[in-house]
């Protein structure tokens, strides 16, 4: 799928819903960075993610951190963050299910993730 098809859709910023995040694991689809994240609910009911970030050269996995739903924003969070600015903030353009890729922003930068069932 073309990024400016997808820009110029009505789909731009579709609103997030639970089943798309929960119990699935984003990759990024890089040639020079890794970042995943694990969605899941912890048996207290609080939404975890285990997270990895880095660069192909230099791999680095960071402790579990805590992700909610906002309207058209996922928020990915450490503990220590109350606020909507801190964290990551992933927007959903199109979740292709045929090939199992997300199109996204990453706090406002164009990013691919292989979108995965855990």
């Amino acid at each position: 799928m073309e990024w400016k098809r997808l820009y110029t859709s009505s789909e731009i910023l579709v609103p997030w819903t639970e089943e798309e995040v929960l119990n699935h694991s984003f990759e990024l689809i890089s040639d020079t960075e890794i970042e995943s994240f694990s969605f899941k609910r912890n048996s207290e009911g609080v939404l975890v993610t285990t997270c990895s970030y880095g660069t192909k050269d230099k791999f680095e996995t960071y402790p579990i951190e805590y992700w909610r739903i906002d309207g058209c924003y996922l928020y990915v969070y450490p503990y220590t963050v109350t606020s909507k600015a801190g964290g990551i903030k992933i927007a959903k353009l199109k979740i292709d299910k045929e090939n199992n890729i997300l199109y996204g922003y990453r706090n406002y930068k164009k990013v691919m993730y292989k979108y995965l069932e855990n």
